[in-house]
Parts: structure tokens; sequence; C-alpha cells
């Protein structure tokens, strides 16, 4: 289970697979606002319309957990090295 992590602009996400989830998405001003957890099968819906996370509530929760302990540990990282 290889998992991709990244934030940027307050958007946290993380693709295991086929499956991608973002947290606090972004979309262009023109759209409607995004849901706050949005789960895509990449490998059905490349364009990333359609929200799993509904239909799929364990890997929602495991993807979500895996993203925020990974920017936890990044934030943990970040203050021990500005104390040394």
């Amino acid at each position: 289970h290889r998992q991709l992590f990244w934030e940027y602009q307050g958007q946290l996400a993380v693709r295991e697979g086929g499956w991608k989830l973002v947290l606090d998405g972004k979309l262009d001003g023109s759209l409607p606002p995004p849901d706050r957890v949005h789960l895509s099968d990449l490998s059905k819906d490349p364009g990333e319309r359609v929200n799993e996370a509904g239909r799929l509530p364990e890997l929602t929760e495991r993807l979500t957990r895996a993203a925020q302990d990974w920017l936890a540990s990044l934030r943990a990282d970040s203050q021990g090295r500005s104390r040394d």
C-alpha cells in the first residue's frame, strides 16, 4: 500500500493505487464548493467528478488518518529541527 502525500495551500491529499483522497480541496471560483472530503477512484473517474467517500467510509477514514498523520509528522520534524 505505497502512498504518496502532498499539501498545497491548505489542501491535503493522498494517493494510494487508483485511489485519491483530497481534504479541504479548492476549485475554480466558478464551480460549486467542493466537499471537505473527496475520494476518487482514478481508474474509473480520472476527472475526479464522483465522490466515493460516502460509499466507502472505511477506506475514506483510513486514507484521511494516513494523510493527517503524515502532515503531523512533517510539522513535528520541522519543529524539532528549528530547536536544534
